[in-house]
Protein backbone atom coordinates (compact mmCIF):
# COMPACT_ATOMS: atom_id res chain seq x y z
CA UNK A 1 0.00 0.00 0.00
CA UNK A 2 1.21 3.15 -1.00
CA UNK A 3 1.57 6.47 0.64
CA UNK A 4 -1.32 8.01 -1.49
CA UNK A 5 -3.75 5.08 -0.79
CA UNK A 6 -2.70 5.50 2.97
CA UNK A 7 -3.59 9.29 2.70
CA UNK A 8 -6.63 8.48 0.89
CA UNK A 9 -8.25 5.73 3.87
CA UNK A 10 -7.22 8.38 6.64
CA UNK A 11 -9.30 11.04 4.25
CA UNK A 12 -11.69 8.60 5.45
CA UNK A 13 -11.73 7.91 8.13
CA UNK A 14 -11.43 10.93 9.59
CA UNK A 15 -14.55 11.91 7.91
CA UNK A 16 -16.46 8.81 9.62
CA UNK A 17 -15.12 9.82 12.44
CA UNK A 18 -16.23 13.85 12.08
CA UNK A 19 -19.65 12.63 10.71
CA UNK A 20 -19.83 10.36 13.92
CA UNK A 21 -18.93 13.33 16.30
CA UNK A 22 -21.16 15.64 14.48
CA UNK A 23 -24.28 13.23 15.16
CA UNK A 24 -23.27 12.51 18.62
CA UNK A 25 -23.15 15.99 19.43
CA UNK A 26 -26.50 16.56 17.85
CA UNK A 27 -27.96 13.61 19.97
CA UNK A 28 -26.45 15.32 23.09
CA UNK A 29 -28.14 18.67 22.48
CA UNK A 30 -31.53 16.55 21.99
CA UNK A 31 -30.85 15.67 25.26
CA UNK A 32 -29.56 18.44 27.41
CA UNK A 33 -33.39 19.89 25.34
CA UNK A 34 -35.27 17.08 26.59
CA UNK A 35 -33.68 17.58 30.24
CA UNK A 36 -34.43 21.53 30.30
CA UNK A 37 -38.12 20.46 29.60
CA UNK A 38 -38.51 18.01 31.69
CA UNK A 39 -36.82 20.26 34.44
CA UNK A 40 -39.34 22.98 33.59
CA UNK A 41 -42.11 20.15 33.80
CA UNK A 42 -40.48 19.32 37.46
CA UNK A 43 -40.41 23.01 38.72
CA UNK A 44 -44.19 23.40 37.32
CA UNK A 45 -45.08 19.93 39.58
CA UNK A 46 -43.33 21.16 42.78
CA UNK A 47 -45.12 24.25 42.53
CA UNK A 48 -48.14 23.18 42.21
CA UNK A 49 -47.37 20.21 45.26
CA UNK A 50 -46.47 23.03 47.72
CA UNK A 51 -49.35 24.93 46.78
CA UNK A 52 -51.72 21.67 47.61
CA UNK A 53 -49.71 21.26 50.66
CA UNK A 54 -50.66 24.73 51.37
CA UNK A 55 -54.61 24.58 50.79
CA UNK A 56 -54.68 21.11 53.23
CA UNK A 57 -52.64 23.14 55.90
CA UNK A 58 -54.92 25.60 55.44
CA UNK A 59 -58.37 23.75 55.84
CA UNK A 60 -56.90 21.74 58.56
CA UNK A 61 -56.78 25.32 60.24
CA UNK A 62 -60.57 25.39 59.37
CA UNK A 63 -61.53 22.43 61.29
Amino acid sequence: MGNEELKEQLKVIEKVLKEGFESLNQRMTTLEEGFESNQERFDVLEEHVVMLVDDMRDLKKER
